[in-house]
């Protein structure tokens, strides 16, 4: 079953030589498609799946297998995660302290990261389910705050085009209409 990151030992390992191996400063890490990417050690351990494959005392480890990620959105959660070892990205808070995007996120690489010309929609919500999975909070913040700000700019009916929702009966509407009226204040 392919629900958790596994881990690759090398052919040469040998129980006897723990004490000479030393953790490596790159890790491998293999996407659901094969392809295999690199990643600074330090920056991986931000991910709590690759943390906690790192940390499961097997120091001859060659490869980490993320089945359930693309090399495509790895690629940009690697990015992600150097970046943030390399400069952690400040909190964001809730309620968000600002009515824009930048208000919420001023550090510029970070709100650059998640720009429309950066990454698509499309990569915007394989990152979330690839946060999810690989256990980076961070990254699942900085994409949810993102497309919250995409979203407080739509109309009720641009939304559920965005977020590829069925069209709702005219039942489901008036409901809707009653329970979230703030949604439609603009009709």
């Amino acid at each position: 079953m392919e629900d958790a990151a596994t881990t690759t030992t090398g052919a040469n390992a040998n129980a006897n030589d723990n004490d000479d191996v030393k953790k490596p400063t790159m890790l491998k890490l293999r996407a659901k498609d094969g392809e295999i990417l690199e990643i600074d050690a330090n920056a991986a351990k931000l991910s709590t799946v690759l943390s906690d494959a790192m940390e499961s005392g097997d120091d001859a480890i060659d490869c980490i297998d993320v089945p359930r990620v693309t090399s495509r959105s790895l690629k940009n959660d690697i990015a992600f995660l150097e970046m943030y070892n390399k400069t952690p990205m400040t909190e964001i808070k809730t309620p968000f302290p600002g009515k824009t995007f930048e208000d919420v996120v001023p550090q510029k690489e970070y709100s650059d990261f998640v720009n429309k010309e950066n990454l698509s929609d499309e990569m915007l919500f394989e990152l979330i389910s690839d946060a999810n999975f690989l256990g980076i909070e961070e990254l699942l913040r900085l994409v949810i705050c993102k497309i919250t700000f995409i979203l407080q700019a739509m109309n009720p009916e641009e939304m559920r085009q965005y977020l590829h929702l069925p069209k709702m009966t005219k039942e489901e509407e008036a409901r809707a209409r009653e329970e979230h009226d703030w949604m439609y204040a603009d009709d």
